[in-house]
C-alpha cells in the first residue's frame, strides 16, 4: 500500500451464478491494463465487450490475410507508404520497389501464366521491400502481377496449440499419409499427387489449411475419416481433389468437414474438363491432342467424366468408340487411363438441345452429346447467273453443260462441251484466328 494513503475504498465482490450461454451483450464492460513500460503503465481502461472482441480478433486473433496487391507493367502501381507516390512498374525492367512489402511473406502471380516459382522465376530479396524477376525475364507492357499475402500470424500467443494460433508450422505431404496429432493446425503442403486421410479427432472449429506445390499437374486427394464426410458441391462426399497451386481451408464440426469460402479448389472443380482457348499452357491445363493420361494422376478428371456421362449418356466414349470420334473425352482402357479429346483444327459449336438447327446431329441422335464431332460439309444450294433466272447447270452428260438462253422455251438451249474445273480452297471456313485448344484438368 502506498504509505501516503490513509483511506481506501473497499468494494464488495459479489459471487454471481454463471451467466446463461448467449446472455452477454455488447454493452457489458471489461477492463484492460497497460503493462508498460511507459507513462501509462498500470493504467486500466474500461472496454465494451464489442471493443474487446475487436482487440482479440484484430490483435491477438488467429491470423489476418491482407488484400492482394496489383502491379501492371507501364502503369502506376499501388501507393508506396515510404514515399507516398505510386509504385513504378518499369517495362523492360525486372525489379519493383515497394516498401509496403518489406518483411511480409507473399507469393507472386503473373496473369495468364500462374504462380511464379520463388527462387527460380522471382524473389523478394529487394532492399527496403519489393520483388524482382529472375533470369532473363522482364516486365512487359500491361502484364498484370499479383502479390498474394500469406496470413499474418499474431506474435502475442506463442503456444502452438492455442486456439488463437492460425498455423503452427508447415507439414509437407510427400507420400500417401494418415493425419496424426503433430500435423494439427499446420499448413499441409502436397508436393505431388498424394492422398491424405484426415484425423477423426481434429479439433473442431479450427481451420485445417492445405495447398498443392507440385512441379506437375498431378492431383492430390483429401479423404474424410471413416464415419465423417466433407460437405461439398451441395452434398456430402468422402473425398475432394486439389490441382496444382490450388488450396482449400477445411473446418470440422461434428462428423462433417466444411469448405471455407475463398478456397481456390472451387475454381478447379468449376473448369475441370472444360475447353479454354489460349496461347500459353497454364497450371492444370494440357493441349488437347488426343493423348492418354492416367486416372491415378487425375482422379478429379475421372470423377467429372463419370458425372458428365451420367448427365449425357454416351458423351464420354468407350475404348472402341473413341477412335471413331476423337473429339470426345474417352474412358481409355476402362481401368487405368483416360483419353483426352483431339481438338486440333476444329471449331466449337453449342449443342442443338431441341432447337432443330443442327439437323445432322439430330438425325444421328447426337443433339444432346457434348463433344460429338462432325466432318466438314457445304449446305445444298443452287447457283444463279445473275439475271432472268437463267441457270447454269449440269446436263448429266459428261463434261457438257447447258445454258438456258431463252426461259420462254422458244429457243433451244445452248450446249457447250467445256471441262468443269474445281474452284476454291481446301475447305469451307469463315474468317478465323487460331488458339491452342487447352483442356482444364
Amino acid at each position: 500500500m502506498n504509505p501516503n494513503v490513509t483511506e481506501v475504498d473497499i468494494l464488495s465482490i459479489r459471487e454471481l451464478a454463471p451467466a446463461p450461454m448467449g446472455s452477454v451483450t455488447p454493452s457489458w464492460l471489461g477492463t484492460i491494463t497497460d503493462p508498460g513500460p511507459g507513462a501509462n503503465q498500470g493504467t486500466t481502461y474500461n472496454l465494451t465487450y464489442e471493443q474487446m472482441a475487436n482487440v482479440i480478433g484484430g490483435v491477438i486473433g488467429s491470423g489476418i490475410v491482407e488484400p492482394d496487391r496489383y502491379y501492371v507493367g507501364g502503369q502506376p502501381g499501388p501507393i508506396d507508404p515510404a514515399t507516398g507516390d505510386p509504385v513504378n512498374v518499369p517495362v523492360g525492367g525486372n525489379t519493383v520497389n515497394d516498401s509496403y512489402l518489406n518483411g511480409k511473406p507473399f507469393s507472386l502471380e503473373l496473369r495468364g501464366v500462374g504462380f511464379l516459382r520463388k527462387g527460380v522465376e522471382w524473389d523478394n530479396d529487394v532492399p527496403g521491400g519489393g520483388w524482382r524477376l529472375l533470369g532473363s525475364a522482364t516486365i512487359y507492357q500491361d502484364a498484370v502481377y499479383t502479390v498474394h499475402f500469406q496470413p499474418s500470424i499474431s506474435n502475442i500467443i506463442s503456444t502452438p496449440d492455442a486456439i488463437g494460433k492460425f498455423i503452427a508450422g508447415i507439414q509437407l505431404i510427400s507420400s500417401n499419409t494418415l493425419m496424426t496429432a503433430d500435423m494439427y493446425r499446420k499448413l499441409l503442403v502436397f508436393t505431388g499427387g498424394y492422398e491424405l486421410t484426415l484425423a477423426a479427432d481434429y479439433p473442431e472449429n479450427i481451420v485445417c489449411p492445405a495447398t498443392v506445390n507440385s512441379p506437375n499437374n498431378r492431383q492430390s486427394t483429401i479423404i474424410a475419416p471413416a464415419g465423417q464426410t466433407i460437405a461439398w458441391n451441395g452434398g456430402n462426399v468422402q473425398r475432394v481433389w486439389l490441382g496444382k497451386n490450388e488450396d482449400v481451408n477445411l473446418v470440422r464440426s461434428g462428423t462433417t468437414w466444411y469448405v471455407l469460402p475463398g478456397s481456390t479448389m472451387s475454381i478447379g472443380y468449376k473448369f475441370c474438363t472444360q475447353i479454354t482457348p489460349g496461347r500459353v499452357v497454364g497450371p492444370n491445363q494440357i493441349v488437347a491432342i488426343g493423348q492418354t493420361i492416367l486416372r491415378s494422376e487425375h482422379p478429379r478428371v475421372l470423377d467429372t467424366l463419370l458425372r458428365m456421362n451420367a448427365a449425357y449418356p454416351g458423351s464420354v466414349a468407350s475404348s472402341t468408340d473413341w477412335p471413331n470420334d476423337r473429339s470426345r473425352w474417352g474412358f481409355g482402357n476402362g481401368t487405368t487411363t483416360i483419353q483426352v479429346p483431339d481438338l486440333r483444327g476444329r471449331f466449337p459449336r453449342w449443342l442443338d438441345l431441341g432447337a432443330g438447327i443442327d439437323q445432322d446431329r439430330v438425325q444421328d441422335g447426337l443433339q444432346n452429346m457434348p463433344g460429338s464431332g462432325q466432318a466438314m460439309d457445304v449446305q445444298a444450294h443452287n447457283h444463279n447467273n445473275g439475271g432472268n433466272d437463267r441457270l447454269l447447270a449440269y446436263t448429266g452428260q459428261g463434261t457438257a453443260i447447258s445454258f438456258d438462253n431463252d426461259p420462254t422455251g422458244s429457243q433451244p438451249d445452248l450446249r457447250f462441251s467445256l471441262p468443269i474445273l474445281p474452284y476454291g480452297g481446301k475447305e469451307t471456313r469463315p474468317i478465323n484466328e487460331c488458339e491452342l485448344p487447352l483442356v482444364n484438368l
